[in-house]
């Protein structure tokens, strides 16, 4: 049987902090002060075995546009660090009672290919996976995709062979949440009432046995079922325990009375064992902290429909400026890591490919000798 250690598929986009039961407001719900560091204490699981400790996870929140007002929306980055596995980021949208990003950046499809299955998801669109104003036991699909592809090799080579299949198969892959009833967590840091999601996924594959006379009969497996971590999140704290079920998956076929196990995934349990906020600084003294450049106002703005992006610089660096819509979308890259050297320097960017409306950009600053990085923000308004 094929033994898979996969990443815990949805850890990443739990990694920002609200409570339905308190608040209505993802936003008012983020921690006090940035950048959050939680570290947590991690147990793995076998399947049938004993809970062993496993390393630890590191979780850093950061505000991406601290300065930035834009009614109900702020925009986060979240960098999960583990030892062995390395560091992976991802960014997100609070708006209103919702957290958004890209299904792609929460779900690990290598869970789908290793079992056999592999082909493309159209799953880049932006989704919305906390609302904060549902009720207990109350769930919403995120995405659904029905593909029809060739039956993988590995897959095949499982099936039994007194029956006759059809050389194609399909896929039903369907991402939802659900939220569980709230409930009290006790971890080494300390007591917590928590608002409990479990993001999931179920995938169905559907074979077709080739039957005299009767024909091609379809025969529905369902190989992954209701799949997900639970997530516990406190108020200021953001996450603070999650728990993954050890899993097997298996493929069941009853017209053939034929089971064979595909995979087993470890269960995995985080407890928050640390928590720090590493500055204390207002939003305004963030982004003015002494640096190796700055960022100034562009000019024209509103305008239409090009304005100048300025800045100045201690000391040679490349420079990358992205634009972001106020759904915090990467709509542009008006630079992408161009060497400039230090001194008082203007872009001019033609914004005639985007509509109307408010941006936000973020100017992030490495220096030639790799010593400095920083990243400031602003934003400008497109009138057309």
């Amino acid at each position: 049987m094929k033994k898979l250690y996969i990443l815990n598929v949805f850890l990443i986009f739990s990694l920002l902090p609200f409570n339905a039961a308190l608040s209505q407001s993802a936003a008012d719900l983020m921690p006090e002060g940035f950048p959050s560091v939680s570290i947590f204490s991690q147990t793995i699981t076998e399947p049938g075995e004993d809970p062993e400790a496993g390393p630890d996870v590191t979780i850093t929140v950061n505000e991406m546009f601290p300065t930035q007002s834009l009614q109900d929306i702020r925009f986060f980055s979240v960098e999960r660090t583990e030892p062995g596995i390395g560091s992976q980021f991802s960014e997100f949208t609070a708006i209103g009672d919702t957290l958004h990003t890209t299904i792609a950046d929460v779900i690990d499809f290598g869970i789908i290919e290793d079992l056999g299955f592999d082909f493309d998801l159209d799953f880049l669109d932006r989704a919305d996976f906390v609302r904060l104003s549902v009720e207990e036991n109350e769930s919403w699909q995120i995405a659904e995709e029905v593909l029809t592809v060739e039956i993988p090799e590995e897959i095949f080579e499982l099936l039994p062979d007194e029956f006759n299949f059809d050389d194609e198969m399909d896929i039903s892959i369907t991402v939802y949440n659900v939220r569980l009833p709230d409930t009290e967590v006790e971890t080494p840091y300390g007591t917590f009432d928590t608002v409990v999601f479990k993001p999931s996924v179920d995938v169905i594959v559907t074979i077709y046995v080739i039957l005299p006379i009767v024909g091609a009969v379809p025969v529905n497996i369902p190989v992954v079922d209701e799949y997900g971590i639970e997530i516990y999140y406190a108020e200021g704290y953001g996450i603070v325990k999650e728990h993954l079920e050890p899993t097997i998956f298996r493929i069941t076929i009853p017209i053939a009375d034929f089971s064979q196990d595909l995979a087993e995934v470890p269960g995995r349990t985080l407890l928050l064992r640390e928590f720090e906020i590493q500055s204390d600084s207002s939003a305004e003294d963030f982004e003015e902290r002494p640096s190796a450049f700055k960022l100034f106002s562009n000019y024209p703005n509103p305008f239409n429909p090009s304005t100048n992006l300025r800045f100045e610089l201690n000391e040679p660096g490349s420079i990358s400026i992205s634009i972001y819509d106020t759904q915090g979308r990467l709509v542009d890259q008006a630079v992408m890591s161009r060497f400039f050297n230090s001194g008082f320097h203007t872009i001019s960017y033609d914004a005639s490919t985007l509509a109307s409306g408010q941006y936000l950009y973020k100017v992030q600053f490495t220096a030639a000798n790799g010593n400095n990085s920083f990243t400031q923000s602003s934003s400008f308004t497109l009138i057309k």
